[in-house]
């Protein structure tokens, strides 16, 4: 079956725009004052939500706004016209978002584009967590603020406590799971019956964490292993089930297993077979989100793109399995930022230069 990807063409933003400006062009003031607060009746995102190249066919999407990083977003905080734009291409390839902190209202944000658009779709909070006490004590009472509003209660699918905090080394494994701990018990006391766990590397999981989680979650990406993109697809299912769901095996609850990150980058060179460009993208795609869709693993999909919003012109193709192939015009490509090759290392391929940050940009579609 065809692959896919969500080639969405987007419009340049003026260098004076700063980091929150609009699609347009314009910045985050001018903007507001041009199409006022967006939502499901303004003609952008009506244009938006009838392109016909874009399918409800990812189980999951990894999504940072632009200006979503403290403390970068004190200067430069990111803007709901931009969220709900983004909001609205994403309700167009899936019904679960996952974010990676609650830091700069984000999950806010986002809950209010999923109202105001009224679409269907659950958010997977997420704590970031690194070696700062600081940090992680905004971050967790942020998370508890969230849930104390009850709201949006049946909007959240999960929390993902940290990502590759344990790889990274900022915290240790029983710092890691100790907040686990204390967030499943906070989560009960407010109400809530969903499931908690961490993320990390597919190769960094073993047995003794696997029982401290409701969900493992595996960040996946074969670019890094240098695998080559005909067979990256079998060879990520052969990882995940080898090093991740046999973890699972005889445990009593037996946690649900998920790829939390996988996806391949579109620019930034080669790892040994593994080859970025956008052909490559369709190749993976299409073996990959068919095949698995099939299967019902649950996997989010870890896409980058260079402005915070979308433009109502897609340059896309239909395809048979999902929604739509990536663009090959010149000039629209992610590009690299990292280039570890360890297996399973989370694709900072698929992170664009301007995205540098502890959390980086997690969902970013290409350029003029």
């Amino acid at each position: 079956m065809a692959g896919t990807a969500a080639g969405v063409l987007v419009s340049k933003r003026g260098p004076a725009d700063g980091p929150s400006g609009s699609s347009s062009g314009v910045s985050a003031a001018d903007d507001l004052r041009q199409n006022g607060a967006l939502d499901k009746n303004s003609a952008e995102i009506k244009d938006i939500m009838d392109n016909p190249n874009l399918h409800k066919v990812f189980h999951g999407m990894d999504y940072t706004p632009l200006g979503g990083v403290y403390p970068e977003c004190l200067t430069w905080p990111p803007t709901q016209n931009n969220i709900t734009r983004d909001v609205a291409v994403l309700s167009l390839l899936t019904e679960k978002v996952r974010l990676y902190g609650t830091d700069c209202n984000q999950t806010e944000m986002v809950l209010h584009a999923i109202d105001v658009l009224d679409v269907d779709m659950k958010v997977w909070i997420g704590v970031w967590l690194d070696g700062n006490s600081t940090t992680n004590t905004r971050q967790l009472n942020h998370l508890y603020t969230l849930l104390s509003d009850e709201k949006h209660h049946d909007k959240y699918a999960g929390v993902a406590v940290g990502n590759e905090v344990l790889f990274a080394q900022t915290l240790t494994q029983t710092q890691l799971f100790n907040i686990i701990k204390e967030v499943r018990t906070n989560l009960t006391a407010l109400g809530y019956d969903i499931p908690v766990g961490t993320s990390d590397l597919g190769s960094n999981w073993n047995a003794v964490m696997a029982r401290e989680v409701d969900v493992l979650m595996a960040n996946v990406h074969p670019f890094f292993a240098g695998v080559v993109v005909e067979e990256a697809a079998d060879w990520t299912w052969k990882f995940f089930q080898d090093n991740d769901v046999v973890l699972t095996n005889g445990l009593d609850p037996k946690p649900r297993v998920m790829i939390s990150e996988v996806g391949w980058p579109t620019a930034g060179g080669s790892n040994n077979g593994s080859v970025a460009g956008i052909d490559e993208l369709n190749t993976f795609m299409g073996d990959f989100v068919c095949r698995e869709n099939e299967r019902g693993t649950e996997y989010f999909w870890y896409l980058s793109i260079h402005s915070s919003a979308f433009s109502s012109g897609a340059a896309t193709e239909r395809c048979v399995c999902a929604g739509s192939r990536a663009s090959t015009s010149p000039g629209r490509s992610a590009t690299t930022s990292r280039s570890s090759a360890r297996s399973g290392r989370t694709s900072g391929a698929c992170s664009t230069s301007t995205g540098s940050s502890r959390m980086g940009s997690r969902f970013r579609i290409a350029s003029e």
